[in-house]
């Protein structure tokens, strides 16, 4: 898989990577997935946590963020996503996200929701 890479310096350059997935049944992760370009993997740990594992590693994470648009609406649903841990500059570069609900609450997203997400890393 690719990643798009923008140089935005001699020494350092911006690396985004996005996946576009729909949840299967409550939240599970499927087997492919709509766009995986730089992440690898997606895995859920249940209760709205989700790890996303990057091809390529960085020294430094610049933005994370995680739409969701759910199957049907619901505010007691899967509204948003916060980051959880950065480890973009592990062995294995990670980062991991909880979604949440309109209140706040941790969630697991519902069948059928779709999830957005977009990493920057620099280095």
């Amino acid at each position: 898989m690719s990643c798009t890479h923008r140089v935005v310096s001699n020494t350092l350059r911006e690396i985004t990577s996005r996946m576009v997935v729909t949840l299967s049944t409550s939240g599970a992760v499927p087997t492919s997935f709509t766009v995986a370009d730089g992440i690898i993997s997606l895995s859920s740990a249940g209760s709205g946590v989700y790890t996303a594992t990057l091809g390529r590693g960085a020294p430094y994470l610049v933005s994370f963020t995680c739409d969701t648009l759910q199957a049907s609406y619901s505010a007691s649903g899967a509204c948003y996503s916060n980051l959880t841990t950065d480890n973009v500059a592990a062995a294995t570069p990670t980062v991991v996200f909880t979604t949440r609900t309109a209140a706040g609450a941790a969630v697991q997203p519902a069948t059928g929701d779709k999830l957005f997400i977009t990493i920057v890393t620099k280095g």
